[in-house]
Parts: structure tokens; C-alpha cells; sequence
């Protein structure tokens, strides 16, 4: 009786053991294909469109699914990379604010009216509205200090040499970048 309580309980332990492996491994592999960071020089290359934009409206649909999606509309300040015709573009986005419902989906950025914006675009969708690269990290947040009079770059500039637009010289990366020198190393990355 002692043996086949003992041998029930090492075939438990194997059993628990090897469904915690399979369910680690099944973790691992899951955070293994999605892409934690891409760095701005590598999202620059692969953007089919870079634009200094200004946020002019936010509109959240509800489609015949019942899905719901946040359509942005920027004014086109500059096109940074890429050709573009148009003054203004859009993108969608999953997820939205309704007066009933709030869907929120992680690393989609949110914008507010007025704010200004370097973006990464993809293709542009057979609806009609651009793509955005790496969801959050397509998006470079415009901020202006009052003290020095300069609109800067929020967000760091990993992976990218910055250029000083006066210059044309590198002067190396940094967290805190004028939009003018980051805008000037853009177009010198992607040859513009």
C-alpha cells in the first residue's frame, strides 16, 4: 500500500512538472514572437512615411462587429520621409472611448487635439487610413520648454545618431532632442 501511494505520488510530481514545463514554455515562446522594442533607426528604415503632425480630432466608431476603433486626424506639418500628397491624414486604431463603453488596448497610443506628433507610418489601409509602426513606438511625443524657446523630442532616441542641424555634425544620442536635430537626422538616416 506504502509503494503505490509513494509511486501515485512521484506520477503526480512528474505529471504537475511537465504540465509546468509545457505551460513556461508555452509562455516563453508567446513574449519570444512579439517584439518588446525596435529602435528608431530600424523603424525609420522600415517606415513607408515619416510626418511632423498635428493632432486635429479623435473619433471612436462602433462597427457592425460591435468592435470598437479610434480614428486620429492629423494635419501633415512635415513629410519627414516618404511621398505624400495629402495636408492631412488619419489613422485607426483598436479601441475607443463610447458613452457606454471603454475599450482599452495596451500599447495604443492616445492623442489630444493640437498635440504635435513625429509618426511612423505603414501602408496605407484599403479604407484609406495609414498604419502605425510598433503602435506606442511610432509615435514621438513633441514637447516645448519655455526656458530655452525649443520644441523637443520627449521620448528617447535609442539606436539613432543625432546630427546637430546647425552643424551637420553628430552629436551623438540623447533622451532630450530638438525636433529640429531629430527631424535633421531623420531625413540624413532614410536620405531625404
Amino acid at each position: 500500500m506504502k509503494d503505490r501511494k509513494a509511486k501515485l505520488l512521484v506520477l503526480n510530481q512528474i505529471l504537475l512538472m511537465t504540465l509546468m514545463s509545457v505551460f513556461f514554455i508555452g509562455c516563453n515562446k508567446s513574449y519570444a514572437t512579439r517584439e518588446i522594442y525596435k529602435p528608431v533607426d530600424e523603424m525609420a528604415r522600415q517606415s513607408e512615411l515619416i510626418v511632423l503632425a498635428k493632432c486635429i480630432n479623435n473619433k471612436t466608431l462602433e462597427e457592425s462587429n460591435g468592435l470598437l476603433y479610434t480614428i486620429t486626424t492629423f494635419n501633415v506639418e512635415d513629410v519627414v520621409s516618404g511621398e505624400l500628397s495629402e495636408k492631412s491624414i488619419s489613422i485607426k486604431l483598436p479601441g475607443g472611448t463610447t458613452s457606454d463603453r471603454d475599450v482599452n488596448v495596451p500599447d495604443r497610443p492616445e492623442f489630444v487635439d493640437n498635440e504635435e506628433v513625429v509618426l511612423f507610418l505603414g501602408n496605407k489601409t484599403q479604407e484609406g487610413y495609414y498604419t502605425l509602426e510598433s503602435l506606442n513606438e511610432g509615435v514621438y511625443r513633441i514637447q516645448y520648454d519655455q526656458a530655452s524657446d525649443t520644441r523637443f523630442v520627449s521620448s528617447g532616441v535609442d539606436g539613432m545618431t543625432v546630427y546637430n542641424s546647425t552643424t551637420g555634425k553628430e552629436s551623438g544620442s540623447a533622451n532630450k532632442v530638438s525636433l529640429e536635430d531629430f527631424i535633421f537626422s531623420l531625413k540624413k538616416l532614410t536620405g531625404k
